[in-house]
Order: C-alpha cells, then structure tokens, then sequence
C-alpha cells in the first residue's frame, strides 16, 4: 500500500494526532522533500519521490497526514476525530509477476483518538476503504516529542497495525486466477495482526519559520502479510528530508 503523500514529514511535525490545538487562526506548514520508500508494502525494491505537501489547522478543522480532519471533541489532553481521505492504491507491475492487477486509490474514512499521558501521545485509528479491497485496518500508537533545544527537537513514534480479511487478502492474498497466471500457490490472508513500526524524527529551526526535517521509519510485516508469498522483503525502511515554512 501507498503512504499519504505527507503521512512521513507530518509524523515528525505533529505526531500521530489529526487535530491540533489550534486556534481560532490558520496555523500550517509548507513544504518540499525527498523520500526513499518500498515500491509497496513487502517490496525490496525501493523509490525515490520528491514530495510537496501542506499542513493546515483552523479550529476544528485541518488538513494533512490523514487527509481532512474534523474534530468531534477535544477535552483535558483527548481528542477525538473523523477523517476523509484518498488512498491504498498499488501497482501490480510491481509485483514482478503477472496476473495481479493495479489497486487504485479509494476514498478512506477514519476515526482517530488520541490522550496526552505523561510518557507521551497515545492514540489510536480507524480506517475503512470504501472501494477495492472494502477493507478495514486499525492502528494503535505511542508518540513522544522531546525537545532539545530553543531550535532542535526529535520525535519517536512505535506502533502497531491491524487488518481485516478483506484487506489482508487483497493485498496480500493470491486468489485462483493469481495463482493460475503467476505460478504463485494460492494464498488466504487472513485477519489479524499486519505490522510494527518505528519512527525516529527530528526538526531544526533555521529561521523564525523555516525548518528543516528529518525520518528514519523501520517497519516489520506480521501475521499472514509477512508469509505472503508476494512479499518480497519482510522489513522495510521509509526515510525523508524535507524543509518547511510554518506559519
């Protein structure tokens, strides 16, 4: 599966939480960056991409990693919110065999919580997609931002990803005709478990607004994903530099 196109640089910026506490302003950040990620999901083989994204927040509403939030409630560090967004596509030439057709992008409706502890952010998300696969996927998280200095900070994000059966067999099954036309065994994803991930980040002010960013994310497939014979590598590594104006 595709990431957002700003899931990576706005994990170091926001953390895992859609909404903010923002203001009654428009508060955001403008960026560009580079990004080297897995063609897909279990791939060893890897991409380049340069990637221009926008973070918005105004009240209850914003725009970014997840697409377009609004928070639903928000009181003594917890926050709760529905999201909108497009994504998951794949494409299947990536695959390096035949008989898998392209995934194309679905509308994503989420649900995201989240509750500041004393040992960081905890939340926790909801997504469903509404057309392709229909799956659903659920990921659970602790998130820590530790300020160094008045101009470096860094972040560190685990967390942990479950999926139905309509999204493990779409993405990682091999159904008859796959199976027929690829040479693959036929393969039933079942639900459960799907991932573990680790993101390191750190921001550098430069300037009163420009910054410039930094992420490592390791990643390892479990459950049914990780015996899928699709995928290619188990283990996977997202990194992304990128430099913002944040207003």
């Amino acid at each position: 599966m595709r990431h957002p196109i700003c899931a990576a640089a706005l994990a170091v910026m926001a953390g895992p939480a859609l909404a903010q506490d923002a203001g009654p302003e428009w508060q955001g950040l403008a960026a560009m960056g580079l990004r080297l990620k897995p063609e897909f999901e279990g791939s060893r083989d890897y991409e380049t991409q340069v990637v221009p994204f926008i973070s918005l927040d105004y009240g209850r509403v914003s725009l970014g990693r997840d697409g377009l939030a609004l928070t639903a409630f928000r009181a003594s560090g917890a926050t709760m919110s529905f999201t909108l967004s497009y994504d998951g596509d794949r494409d299947g030439s990536d695959l390096d065999v035949p008989g898998f057709d392209d995934i194309d992008k679905a509308i994503r409706l989420g649900l995201v919580g989240s509750y500041v502890t004393p040992v960081g952010r905890l939340y926790a998300s909801l997504q469903h997609y509404t057309s392709e696969t229909n799956g659903t996927s659920a990921t659970l998280g602790l998130s820590r931002r530790l300020p160094v200095t008045d101009r470096l900070s860094l972040t560190a994000d685990l967390s942990a990803s479950f999926s139905d059966d309509k999204y493990m067999q779409g993405y990682f099954g091999v159904d008859a005709a796959q199976s027929a036309a690829s040479g693959l065994a036929q393969y039933d994803a079942d639900a459960g478990f799907r991932r573990v991930q680790l993101g390191l980040g750190a921001t550098y002010k430069l300037f009163e607004n420009l910054r410039l960013g930094g992420l490592v994310s390791l990643s390892q497939l479990g459950g049914d994903a990780r015996n899928s014979p699709i995928v290619q590598e188990e283990r996977g590594v997202t990194s992304m530099i990128y430099m913002g104006y944040q207003f």
